[in-house]
Order: structure tokens, then C-alpha cells, then sequence
């Protein structure tokens, strides 16, 4: 049986590697150095709660803050054709992560008592 402290460590290396995944398809590997006015948002919900927060896509993007950023969406591949067919004038790029990857990141971060 794994130990608790193991799983941790575990989780704690998948959520790592995971940023790192999504670092380098926005950075790529050769080039490290930071990128100004680039904006990564993160949703790895599911279809229903996309829906809901994809009415604020335009608003990121038409605010004073955000409208010189590029703009980076991260989210569940099931919502994939919806996003890219209806948003993409409000997002520059689109990084997908399959339900596979997901499930994984959450059983290791439920094991630890991370809420994700």
C-alpha cells in the first residue's frame, strides 16, 4: 500500500509536469525567458460550467487590462469544438487536456486532500 506521503509526492509531481506541459506549448523548450502580456486561463471543468464562463471571454478580452495580452486558453477536450468553432476571436491559442490526464491529476490530488 502507498503511503500517504508518497501519494503527495506523486500528486505533487503530476501537477508540476503538467505546468510545465502547458509552459512549454505556450513558451516552447528552447526559448525559457518570460513572455510579457500573455494570460493563461485554466479550466479543466466540465461542458455545463464552460458554457457558463465562456460569456466572460469577451469581456477579458475588450477590458483595459487584458485587450494587449495574448491569451491562452487551457481546458477539458470535451468542450474542445464548442471553444475553438465559438470563442476564438477572444482566445489567441488553445491548449487541450484530455479527460485521461484530468482524472489523473484529480485521484492524485484527492488522495493527497487537495481540492482541485
Amino acid at each position: 500500500m502507498i503511503e500517504f506521503r508518497q501519494l503527495r509526492h506523486k500528486a505533487k509531481l503530476l501537477i508540476v509536469s503538467l505546468i510545465n506541459f502547458v509552459l512549454g506549448k505556450l513558451w516552447g523548450r528552447k526559448n525559457k525567458s518570460f513572455v510579457p502580456k500573455t494570460l493563461l486561463i485554466l479550466r479543466l471543468d466540465e461542458i455545463g460550467d464552460y458554457v457558463l464562463f465562456r460569456n466572460f471571454l469577451k469581456e477579458i478580452r475588450e477590458s483595459e487590462r487584458f485587450k494587449d495580452y495574448k491569451i491562452t486558453l487551457c481546458g477539458n477536450a470535451a468542450w474542445k469544438d464548442l471553444a475553438e468553432a465559438f470563442d476564438k476571436e477572444s482566445v489567441d491559442e488553445f491548449i487541450w487536456i484530455s479527460k485521461s490526464v484530468k482524472r489523473g491529476i484529480e485521484f492524485e490530488a484527492k488522495a493527497c486532500g487537495t481540492r482541485i
